[in-house]
């Protein structure tokens, strides 16, 4: 059986490590909400 991927989206980016876990695993991020210009440039 071959593997699902799923798409997510970022809210609170920043806050926590979501982002990057999911990015790892090969999920793919199709929208993110920055808190801040750093978490911006980071995703």
């Amino acid at each position: 059986m071959a593997k699902k991927k799923y798409t997510f989206i970022d809210l609170f980016a920043g806050i926590g490590c979501s982002h990057t876990t999911l990015h790892r695993v090969g999920e793919k991020s199709v929208f993110y909400c920055g808190v801040n210009m750093t978490t911006i440039i980071n995703h």
